[in-house]
């Protein structure tokens, strides 16, 4: 079944937007990642030091680093904790 016809079913674009997080990290087989050098620096840093200086303040700082919105940073920070790639 394809992205399209599951969407039909469903009645949502959900499925087309996990794939295309999937995709983005490279977590698909076959797939090229998308990472950006501050989603690498997310994974070195691991949780325990974002969580000690804080996600949004750490988010910020590398937002002024990247030159990329801290609202930005924080939603692709969500997506990777969620799919285990920041532990």
């Amino acid at each position: 079944m394809t992205n399209k016809e599951m969407e039909e079913i469903t009645g949502s674009k959900q499925i087309r937007n996990t794939a295309a997080n999937l995709r983005k990290f490279g977590m698909l087989k076959g797939e090229p990642s998308n990472m950006r050098d501050y989603h690498r620096k997310l994974i070195v840093a691991g949780q325990n030091k974002i969580n000690k200086k804080g996600v949004r303040v750490y988010c910020v700082e590398l937002g002024k680093e990247f030159s990329c919105s801290p609202a930005t940073i924080r939603s692709d920070y969500a997506i990777m904790k969620r799919y285990g790639l920041i532990i």
